[in-house]
């Protein structure tokens, strides 16, 4: 069976992308003046040790298969969740790993309901731009790697698929205490699955939670 890829848009992965580029320039640059208007961008107010977790609704594409009998062309939603721990070693950077369960999509398709489950783990550099005394912006940018099995029991058909991607996103923390923030992030982890003739199943997700100082 050959399953072709579909169309994903990118524009949050190049946005999360310029936005680290940038981080390192801008705060070196605003450390060195005086900010009399507008944003001013500040380090962080905590450095070390961190962990995070949180709570999220997954979407999950299925490219078509043009070339055969199926068509598993579909998007669907599934809950999922996230938990993760961090070192901030600079006021503007931080290092993290996290693990995301991205559930089980439930994909509407011409050939039948394809049931996608996918879990991705991850390592991501991640830049800080403080917008005020207790909000901060991130963006981030890492390798991924993502294990998917579908399932399509109108025509008996099964796979499994182990791959690597790029993964990006943005987010907003807000500081409820110096210890505590709360997250609300958008990721996407880019291709999550590639079954049989090479067609890639993707994936993103958003996520609200907390992060914890220690």
């Amino acid at each position: 069976m050959r399953i072709h890829q579909r169309h994903h848009q990118h524009l949050p992965a190049l946005c999360a992308a310029a936005f680290l580029l940038a981080c390192p320039v801008a705060w070196a640059q605003a450390t060195n003046t005086n900010a009399t208007a507008g944003l001013a961008l500040r380090p962080s107010t905590s450095l070390g040790w961190y962990a995070f977790g949180g709570l999220g609704s997954a979407t999950q594409n299925s490219p078509a298969n043009a070339g055969g009998t199926a068509n598993l062309s579909g998007s669907g939603k599934a809950g999922a969740f996230r938990v993760g721990a961090g070192w901030q070693f600079r006021p503007d950077l931080a290092l993290e790993l996290a693990y995301a369960s991205l559930g089980t999509a439930q994909l509407g398709t011409p050939s039948g309901t394809a049931s996608y489950t996918t879990g991705v783990a991850s390592a991501s550099l991640v830049g800080n731009f403080v917008l005020a005394d207790r909000l901060r912006l991130v963006g981030r940018v890492g390798l991924a790697a993502s294990g998917s099995s579908v399932q399509v029991l109108p025509i008996a058909y099964s796979g499994n698929s182990h791959v690597g991607s790029v993964l990006m996103g943005v987010g907003l923390r807000y500081a409820v205490r110096p210890e505590w923030e709360l997250t609300l992030d958008y990721d996407n982890y880019g291709k999550v699955g590639t079954f049989n003739s090479g067609g890639e199943e993707k994936a993103s997700a958003w996520w609200l939670g907390g992060r914890y100082n220690f």
